[in-house]
């Protein structure tokens, strides 16, 4: 059996845990009987097991087999991705995630920009300027897809952390444009207007030419956050949810 079908059969079981449908504290079938129930051999159930437990979707325990977590609680940043790809499906879980990524990536852009701005800003400004510029003129060009502006976006994001040399931040990053980009229809309703980024973007260059930068990093942090309000606003347009005291 191919590794395919084992990672249809892990994303299957994976939604059926985000879902509730397979709640917290549910035992799995034994591992043959898993193979039964969906046509393939114990050895093929065993991967799916695996991806399941690199997902944080199941344990393994003594005596209690393969035993369902609560996603909310461990689900790894390997399962985002497939979460955003299904967010019809749970929407209020979706907006929560992506409402909580972007506050996540707010914050380490934030904290790099500082690391920038503390550094050598001529320096900095002569290794961004091309980018960003080249970046705002694909925004208002109307020659490139959302697909491609979402791309040119993150590789932008990757060179400024380069710049600033922040390794970990980088590997956080590519989790995020994973997650971001899961959905083709999610990047289309994200970047459909990319006015905002271009205006982000171009407000960095103008931080790197001010004598007082960090005295102006407030007013970065309330247009990004006024930027990924609006970005909230439309994926919840994209998804079915509907007001509610428990919508986020």
């Amino acid at each position: 059996m191919t590794a395919s079908r084992a990672d249809q059969i892990a994303d299957q079981l994976s939604l059926e845990i985000l879902r509730g449908v397979l709640r917290p504290g549910t035992r799995l079938p034994a591992v043959r009987s898993l193979a039964r129930q969906h046509n393939v051999s114990a050895s093929t159930v065993q991967r799916v097991l695996m991806v399941l437990e690199v997902r944080g979707l199941v344990r393994s325990q003594d005596r209690s087999g393969i035993v369902v977590l609560d996603p909310e609680r461990h689900a790894s940043l390997s399962v985002w991705p497939l979460l955003v790809r299904h967010g019809k499906d749970s929407p209020l879980f979706t907006v929560r995630l992506l409402r909580d990524i972007f506050a996540t990536r707010r914050t380490l852009a934030i904290d790099v920009v500082q690391t920038v701005l503390e550094g050598d800003r001529a320096a900095a400004h002569q290794a961004l300027q091309g980018d960003i510029e080249a970046f705002v003129a694909a925004t208002t060009s109307g020659r490139c897809t959302p697909q491609e502006l979402c791309v040119a976006e993150h590789d932008l994001l990757r060179t400024v952390l380069l710049v600033a040399k922040r390794p970990a931040v980088l590997g956080i990053l590519n989790g995020i444009e994973q997650v971001v980009s899961a959905s083709d229809a999610l990047v289309q309703v994200l970047y459909r207007d990319p006015r905002p980024a271009a205006q982000a973007w171009s407000s960095l260059l103008m931080l790197l030419e001010h004598p007082d930068p960090i005295s102006l990093l407030p007013l970065l942090q309330s247009a990004l956050t006024l930027a990924d309000e609006a970005a909230i606003v439309l994926v919840r347009s994209f998804l079915p949810v509907h007001d509610s005291p428990e919508s986020p």
